[in-house]
């Protein structure tokens, strides 16, 4: 994974100095948060949420007040830089992504006749038993 995100253009960020300081913060505010590998890239996230005015994507909960060092979560460190958070199906409500199901018929072994029902594309989709019927997720982002 790590050779893939760092020959990936633009998938890594650069460092620049204004994060450089937010990190030093963050690291002194809470010195345990990270240990070793654990929690190493979050300062940096934050830091960059916070230099490049930025709402971070995250499935970590809010941790209660008086946490120790190492049980923080991003949450709570990023609204001490004041920087927001949401997690995905914030990001998708804000964003007016719906997501859309439709009802399929198993015709044949491993086909299933597909409509999108925002283009109305036509295609095939691998499926099980024949004569099986199921919703299948169309995702879209519909504004």
């Amino acid at each position: 994974m790590h050779s893939w995100a760092k020959n990936e253009t633009g998938f890594v960020c650069e460092i620049t100095a204004e994060e450089i300081p937010i990190v030093d913060a963050i690291s002194t505010a809470h010195p345990g948060w990270v240990q070793g590998t654990a929690n190493a890239a979050d300062p940096w996230l934050i830091a960059h949420a916070a230099a490049s005015g930025r709402t971070i994507v995250t499935e970590e909960r809010r941790a209660g007040d008086n946490v120790q060092d190492q049980n923080q979560k991003i949450p709570n460190v990023a609204t001490e830089q004041q920087v927001d958070t949401i997690n995905f199906f914030a990001l998708a409500r804000a964003e007016g992504w719906r997501v859309l199901l439709q009802r399929v018929i198993i015709l044949g072994p491993n086909v299933v006749p597909v409509e999108d029902p925002l283009t109305g594309a036509r295609g095939v989709q691998d499926a099980a038993t024949p004569g099986d019927q199921r919703w299948v997720p169309s995702c879209a982002m519909v504004r």
